[in-house]
């Protein structure tokens, strides 16, 4: 029988259809889109780079479609002698001059920093438009970088600003000349600058008004600056944070069953004085930088509300809580074991969220297993307390290896709750042995201040005073890599003070070292920090 070929056409066909329907597959639009927006330079108006000129329109055409991206915060005008309405009319960006007047002789950046970005994809492009009022384009430039103070590492993300003249406070709402934003490495790079003098001001701009304002973070140069032809680091600035302004509360939680912790935006002078409002509360506790305290209290009411004063000269100040628990829960401690190990030189330390107003020792048992023994004993003990709601647990230590300490049902009493359940803990005792000693020496002698280690975490472990001596000792030191800074205290108050950019006050010197050292078990490790090469940098 013969098929003409029509009929074959249609067989192959149904065939090829069959055969697809085995086959799964994605329907792709193509590969993606990672080209960010690209500017024609050849069609915008007025041309880039163009002199004597004073736009009131600027048309920058891009190759596609596009949409702007938090233009507020990512066009930026440089020097900012005029404000931008922005516009986008097919595939063009159109910037129109609003408030403000060009200047004569002057060269103008307009940089788009991320502020244009592709339909699609949302990539973004970096561009700067250039022109110039005068007869030619300035080629200064100046790049300056931005420090944390007290860190010592690069501050991104912040403002520089050239000014005209000296800022006298942080409250004229005066905008810069010049402005840039420093890179992930702190640096702020100027283009198209004219000569100067310039004085540069850091500031982290969070309202982005493109102003110093009080609550912002910032820094300066102490000299003038003039721009250059060459491509190179000419000054750093130091961050530090504002001065703190009025004292205000900052927290204020009533933590179950019985304390409660207020804390300051700044430390409290010592002549400070607290006043009990009621009757509900029974005492308070500083903490070390008297920023925050403790109040426990009186009673077990579950609901009330808890106030004092606090008068510093003339002002005084009420604070008060309302509270409301819905139980009261049993006691139970959090302890500086750490991995079930009290440290060699540690004392059991029990803390809890209430005060303890009863200790019952006959219904506390420590049992210990010396070092020659195979079996727990009891063994002498006594609970010191140290605060309201701290205990020590003091008890023999040599020639013990293991402790198992059990407080049993309403041994403890605190001020709001009972001790339901037991308590037990069990330990071993950490040995000299296991620890290690840490010598360190500086190679010159400092200035009255206070040497820091901090272990692999950045935390501060241990801290020294150097008053006229050159070395330090640390024992009891865990095995790992500690690090180091000093703190040049100035005005001898154990703590790092700000600066002023107004009355060019510098912050308090804090030098950080570049050396790591490495403690192990049962080593002595000496280390010298080359303290005299920062000194020797500060006089030149």
């Amino acid at each position: 029988m013969s098929v003409d070929w029509r009929t074959y056409r249609l067989i192959i066909l149904a065939g090829v259809l069959l055969a697809a329907c085995g086959q799964v597959g994605t329907i792709t639009g193509g590969p993606r889109d990672q080209e960010a927006p690209r500017p024609l330079s050849g069609q915008m108006k007025p041309p880039m780079a163009s002199t004597n000129v004073q736009p009131t329109t600027i048309t920058i055409p891009f190759d596609e479609f596009i949409q702007l991206n938090k233009p507020n915060d990512n066009i930026r005008v440089s020097p900012q002698d005029v404000k931008l309405d922005y516009a986008i009319k097919k595939r063009s960006l159109v910037l129109t001059l609003a408030e403000g007047q060009w200047r004569d002789s002057t060269t103008y950046s307009i940089h788009l920093n991320r502020a244009v970005q592709d339909i699609t994809e949302s990539n973004d492009s970096v561009f700067t438009f250039v022109f110039a009022t005068g007869d030619y384009i300035d080629s200064l430039q100046m790049k300056l970088q931005v420090k944390d103070a007290f860190t010592d590492r690069n501050s991104e993300e912040v403002t520089v600003g050239l000014f005209d003249s000296i800022l006298i406070s942080d409250t004229a709402h005066i905008s810069p000349r010049y402005m840039s934003v420093t890179d992930n490495n702190g640096i702020a790079q100027f283009n198209y600058l004219q000569r100067g003098p310039y004085y540069a001001y850091a500031f982290q701009d969070e309202n982005k008004n493109n102003q110093l304002d009080p609550e912002e973070a910032r820094g300066r140069h102490a000299s003038t600056l003039q721009a250059d032809t060459l491509d190179t680091l000419q000054a750093e600035l130091l961050l530090m944070p504002p001065k703190p302004g009025p004292l205000r509360t900052t927290t204020s939680e009533l933590l179950s069953p019985g304390i409660w912790a207020v804390g300051w935006n700044q430390p409290v002078k010592d002549t400070g004085t607290i006043t009990f409002l009621g009757d509900k509360l029974s005492r308070n506790i500083w903490n070390a930088e008297r920023d925050s305290l403790l109040f426990f209290l009186k009673d077990n009411s579950l609901s009330g509300t808890v106030q004092f004063t606090l008068q510093r000269d003339t002002v005084i100040d009420t604070i008060s809580k309302r509270f409301f628990f819905k139980n009261l829960s049993s006691l139970e401690p959090e302890t500086n074991l750490s991995a079930e190990k009290l440290l060699a030189g540690d004392t059991l330390t029990m803390r809890f969220r209430d005060g303890i107003k009863n200790i019952d020792t006959n219904r506390i048992q420590l049992n210990a297993k010396l070092v020659s023994d195979t079996l727990f004993r009891p063994i002498p003990f006594e609970f010191k307390q140290i605060e309201p709601h701290l205990l020590q647990v003091i008890h023999q230590k040599k020639d013990v290896e293991k402790v198992h300490l059990e407080i049993y049902p309403n041994a403890l009493e605190g001020l709001h709750t009972q001790q339901k359940d037991s308590i037990q803990l069990k330990y071993n005792i950490g040995k000299p042995k296991d620890l290690g000693t840490l010598i360190v020496s500086l190679d010159t002698v400092p200035p009255y201040g206070w040497l820091h280690v901090l272990n692999n975490k950045g935390n501060v472990v241990r801290k020294a005073l150097f008053d006229g001596n050159q070395e330090c000792s640390f024992s009891y030191m865990q095995p790992g890599k500690y690090t180091y800074y000093f703190l040049v205290d100035q005005n001898k108050d154990k703590r790092w003070n700000t600066g002023s950019i107004f009355s060019e006050k510098e912050p308090e010197r804090v030098i950080r070292f570049d050396q790591i050292s490495t403690v192990r078990a049962n080593w002595e490790v000496e280390t010298t920090l080359p303290l005299n090469r920062f000194i020797i940098k500060d006089l030149n």
